[in-house]
Parts: structure tokens; C-alpha cells; sequence
């Protein structure tokens, strides 16, 4: 079997080690043995209840059938489910033909999926040159990191030189979150915390940074561009959240599908399995994931456009210098001369002065425009700044990126501090309604 947490992002229907149950012949039976499943290991204990609770109504009224199961049944009971938990990788499925779990090699499964990578070279479909010394990469799944490793690094070697770089992932598939730290390698100088992932089983949390040194040369300056559509899902979720919001990419395209927890596929009888995330991804950033969001884009155009659009963008980023990637000087030359007027206005911030605050915010919002201003860079220079300079610049960062929790977090501190417990109520507010599980922001409001 494959790791849990590769298995978890792959969002594949390799069954863990866990004893085959009796088969099951009608359908009151096998909602049982689902909401059993759930409680027992949704990574969300009390959205696991309500959806057994809304299983066992759903029975009750007879509106799943009362014998054996009819077609449409798996989907009839994922979209049940679905309703309550709105978790996208949550889902009933029936195995092929009905085939019994018992009369599946598993040594002969996995040489199957082996298999299944080489003939689709690992994920990556096309690797190639365009015109403009743009790098293009069709990547459509990330395969397991041990057999991927090699190809991956090839790939990355064709577009060393390249000006900029866009990555294609528009295309439906999960993957193996050690391919996506791989991946992400390549664009960070210094160790970078990308994700991590939480699972219920083991009350654990892992984090994934990217790795110091990797086969080739990274490519640390070249602008980057992630193409996504309503088919990206899981870890291709994953890979162009944690690029975005960490200010190394842009996306293009259409609002990804969402689906962000992992977990593991479960045996409700001979015929029937459930796909139940044991476990949720984190992102250091935002303090939360893409579960039923998606991945907005930064530049919104038909999946089908999206090619096109990005070509233009990425030939203008490695003709003329613009900003559209991590370019250090401009970055640098916005932080300086935001530093300086902060400065300069601090005084007329602290008095409450709406043309001061208006003036910063301006600087700022120039920054953002042109892509050298993140979440990150703005938490940091808040960090450093007196309270009434700390709350223009968390204002920027909350009013630009609203679905990323640690400015709102900062800004609830900032706001106490000031001796506004209403505005801190406020900002606690939009991190519930962000991320309705987030504990350490319910205890803060309740103190307040």
C-alpha cells in the first residue's frame, strides 16, 4: 500500500490494511456500515456525526432504496453525504464489476500502477520551448516521487534557461504530495514551508519544506505561471495554492475544483468502498486550504484561453522585466519606500489622519498590483512597525487577500492592542467564517 498521505492526495482507491467486513446485501445495512465509517475516522468529528445523522433521515424517509442497491446508488448516497460534509473527496464507489476485494493480487495491483505511470511518462505529457524562450510543461498528475524523481528532474533541465515558465494543470489529478515538495524545490532559494498535513488518527501534523538542493539548476527568478480549471483537484490544488500564496506564482485560468482533504479509501463490503479524508491540509500562509473554494485565479480567463493568455503574460515578463514574477529590485525598491513614508507619516497615522492612511494605502496597493507585495511581506513589515502603522498595512493585506487567515489574526492583536475590541471581534469574525474549525480564533473571541 501506498503511504497515507500519498494514497490521501491521490485521492486513489488503494485499501489500507484493515480486515475485509462480511459482505453486505441490502442497502439499510451498508448505510450503516458508511455512517460507522465516518464516525469513526472523518477528520472532522462533529461534521462526521451530523452526516451519519443525515444518512440514517435520508434511510428513514425512504429516500435510499430498502433492498439490494439500484443504480445511481453510490452516487445518490455521495451526494447526500456531499450536502452536509461539502467535501469533494468524500464519495461512495462500487469496485469494478463487483470484483471482491479477496481475488485482487496485490503484488500484481501495484505492478499495475507502476505501469499505469511509465506508460504515462509520470504525469508529464509535454515539455517543450516556446516561442520567446517561454518553458511550457503539460504536467497531468503527481506520480509517486521514488519512480517520478528522475523524469521530473529532466523535465525541469529542458526549461532551465527558459525567461518564464508556465506550468500546465488543468487537467484532473491528484498525486503524491513529496512530487509537489519536489516540484516547488525548484523555485525557492531558502528551505520554504509549503503545507502541512493534519490527520485525526495520530492527533499529528507534518510539514512539508521545500529541499535545499536539487538535481539541475532551480529557477529562482523565472516568473511562473500555474494554468488551472474547474477539473484541477487535490494535490494540483495543492501545488498551485501553496505557490500562490507564497507569492512565487500567478494563476491563470478558472477557480479550481476544490478538493483538499486527504484520506484514504475504506471497504464497506465485498462491492462497495468508501473514500473517507482522514486529514486536512494547512497552509502556513493563509492558516487554512482550497476545501470547496478552489484556487481563485489571479488573471480569470476560460480554461480553454487560459494557454493563450499566459504565453502573452509570461513573453511580456521575460521581454521588458515586468514585474509579473518575484523580480528582487522592484520588490526591494517598494519595501524601502514604503519603510520611508511609513515613517514620515507615523505621526499623522497615530493621530487618526484618513489622507495619511490613504497615502500608504496607495503605495501598498501599487506593490500588489504589480506583484512584488505578498501576505508574507506585509505581515513582516507590520511586525516591525508601531500598532497605528501595523493596522494601515494589515488593512491592505486583509482587503487584497480576505480568504488568508494570519493578516486577520495579526489585525485582531493589533486591534486589542489599540484598545478595539469590537474591530478585534471583527477580524476574529472573518477567520470563523473563513475557517469555521479554527480553535485558537473561537477561544479569542469567546475571551473577548
Amino acid at each position: 500500500m501506498l503511504p497515507l498521505a500519498l494514497s490521501a492526495l491521490a485521492a486513489c482507491t488503494t485499501l489500507g490494511p484493515q480486515a475485509e467486513p462480511p459482505p453486505v446485501s441490502d442497502v439499510p445495512a451498508i448505510v450503516e456500515r458508511i455512517a460507522e465509517l465516518l464516525e469513526q475516522h472523518y477528520v472532522f468529528p462533529d461534521v462526521a456525526a451530523a452526516c451519519a445523522a443525515h444518512l440514517r433521515a435520508e434511510l428513514a424517509a425512504g429516500r435510499l432504496e430498502s433492498g439490494a442497491p439500484g443504480p445511481g446508488f453510490a452516487q445518490r448516497v455521495t451526494s447526500a453525504l456531499q450536502s452536509i460534509s461539502h467535501d469533494k473527496h468524500m464519495n461512495v464507489r462500487q469496485r469494478a464489476r463487483g470484483a471482491p476485494r479477496s481475488e485482487v493480487d496485490p503484488v500484481a495491483a501495484h505492478g499495475a500502477r507502476m505501469e499505469d505511470m511509465r506508460r504515462s511518462n509520470f504525469g508529464f505529457r509535454r515539455v517543450e520551448i516556446l516561442e520567446g524562450n517561454v518553458g511550457y510543461i503539460d504536467l497531468r498528475s503527481f506520480s509517486t516521487a521514488s519512480v517520478t524523481r528522475s523524469t521530473l528532474c529532466s523535465a525541469l533541465g529542458v526549461v532551465a534557461g527558459v525567461d518564464a515558465l508556465i506550468i500546465d494543470r488543468r487537467t484532473k489529478g491528484g498525486g503524491d504530495p513529496e512530487t509537489v515538495r519536489l516540484l516547488g524545490s525548484y523555485f525557492f532559494d531558502a528551505p520554504t514551508h509549503l503545507n502541512s498535513l493534519y490527520f485525526r488518527a495520530t492527533d499529528s501534523l507534518t510539514e512539508y519544506w521545500t529541499l535545499a538542493d536539487v538535481p539541475g539548476s532551480k529557477l529562482l527568478d523565472t516568473p511562473l505561471f500555474i494554468l488551472t480549471s474547474p477539473f484541477t483537484f487535490s494535490a494540483a490544488e495543492g501545488f498551485t495554492y501553496h505557490l500562490k500564496h507564497l507569492g512565487r506564482a500567478k494563476v491563470v485560468g478558472e477557480t479550481s475544483g476544490g478538493g483538499a482533504n486527504p484520506g484514504d479509501t475504506f471497504a464497506i463490503d465485498e462491492a462497495w468502498t468508501i473514500f473517507v479524508p482522514t486529514g486536512r491540509a494547512i497552509n502556513p500562509v493563509t492558516g487554512t486550504n482550497w476545501e470547496g473554494t478552489g484556487v481563485a485565479p489571479d488573471v480569470e480567463v476560460q480554461a480553454d484561453q487560459a494557454l493563450e493568455r499566459a504565453i502573452g503574460l509570461a513573453r511580456v515578463a521575460a521581454g521588458t522585466g515586468d514585474p509579473s514574477g518575484p523580480r528582487g529590485e522592484l520588490r526591494a525598491a517598494v519595501v524601502a519606500d514604503a519603510g520611508a513614508l511609513a515613517a514620515d507619516l507615523a505621526e499623522d497615522l497615530a493621530a487618526g489622519d484618513e489622507d495619511a492612511r490613504e497615502t500608504l494605502h496607495e503605495l501598498w496597493n501599487e506593490g500588489v498590483e504589480l506583484g512584488v507585495v505578498d501576505p508574507l511581506l506585509l505581515l513582516a513589515a507590520a511586525s516591525e512597525e508601531a500598532p497605528p502603522i501595523a493596522r494601515v498595512l494589515l488593512e491592505v493585506a486583509t482587503s487584497n487577500w480576505p480568504e488568508v487567515l494570519e493578516p486577520w489574526r495579526e489585525l485582531a492583536r493589533v486591534l486589542r492592542q489599540a484598545g478595539d475590541p469590537a474591530g478585534a471581534r471583527e477580524a476574529l469574525g472573518q477567520i470563523l467564517a473563513i475557517d469555521p474549525h479554527d480553535t485558537r480564533a473561537r477561544v479569542e473571541l469567546e475571551a473577548l
